[in-house]
């Protein structure tokens, strides 16, 4: 069953079962993130918004090297030959304090086929009159140093004259195989963008944490303490997904020795927390 939080006009519907993923967010009743009736959510990637960790994205071909050792990660059926966007929407969440407007959740990961490396997280959602504030904090629980990367995925409503800008320096452009290689300067930083036409499975490197979508019937802006962002969109597709991430796209693939901190991607030692946060702010 979900768990509805509201503050003022702002409505929210959380399945902390379902990879404690946000099955929907209203503002006045307008449709802010993708919302698909709780009943119908298999898969967080079906919902409106779901928390990345210990890493977003993709590691090529599932192969982990780490520490001189090469792990092959187990990830969900359909995603081959890559493995996507970690554990965490994986498994359900444990609700550790709620109130009408705020909900605090809990994953115990104790290191399994899938990441070999324990840890705790600790997710927040914050209501506010004006969106939502999303929190979330990784610590390492495994006896040796660790990678790993947070982020958040939501998908915002794709309206009628959808326009996207956000400033960046550098576009990690995907290849055939969904694997980005090298950087290339980002031309159109700080231009708003017509989301309509526009087809990206991008990340974009030295983001400046702000991103300003705006349609017919609402503004929004999404800010956060996270120094990239992925965006993914198509003439298709109904959405935008605006993803605060603390790494590029396979970052740890992206360093020949695995062994060093790759592309934003965080080295924890036992007992270290890595964090994450986001916030929307919506008005008409």
């Amino acid at each position: 069953m979900p768990i509805e939080l509201q503050a003022g006009a702002t409505r929210c519907l959380v399945l902390p079962a379902v990879g404690g993923a946000v099955a929907g967010l209203w503002w006045h009743g307008v449709p802010v993130l993708r919302c698909t009736p709780w009943a119908d959510i298999a898969s967080p990637r079906q919902s409106g918004a779901f928390s990345l960790l210990p890493y977003s994205n993709r590691i090529g071909h599932g192969r982990l090297h780490w520490n001189g050792t090469v792990h092959t990660l187990q990830g969900p059926a359909g995603d081959a030959p890559h493995t996507i966007h970690g554990v965490g929407w994986q498994r359900p969440w444990q609700v550790i304090y709620q109130t009408p407007d705020q909900l605090h959740m809990r994953l115990q990961h104790a290191g399994d086929a899938a990441w070999p490396f324990a840890f705790e997280a600790v997710q927040q959602l914050q209501l506010h009159a004006d969106g939502l504030a999303w929190s979330l904090a990784l610590r390492n629980q495994a006896a040796q140093t660790v990678p790993a990367g947070v982020g958040w995925h939501p998908y915002f409503v794709k309206r009628p004259g959808a326009q996207l800008r956000f400033s960046a320096n550098r576009q990690w452009q995907a290849q055939a195989d969904c694997l980005p290689t090298v950087p290339l300067p980002w031309q159109h930083s700080g231009e708003a963008i017509a989301c309509a036409a526009w087809q990206t499975d991008h990340c974009f490197d030295g983001w400046d944490g702000c991103a300003d979508l705006h349609d017919e019937s609402l503004q929004i802006r999404l800010q956060s303490n996270l120094s990239r962002l992925a965006v993914f969109t198509a003439p298709q597709l109904p959405f935008v997904a605006l993803e605060p991430v603390s790494h590029v796209h396979n970052a740890l693939q992206l360093v020949a020795d695995g062994r060093l901190p790759a592309p934003g991607m965080a080295v924890l030692a036992p007992g270290e927390t890595l964090s994450g946060a986001a916030r929307m702010h919506i008005q008409f």
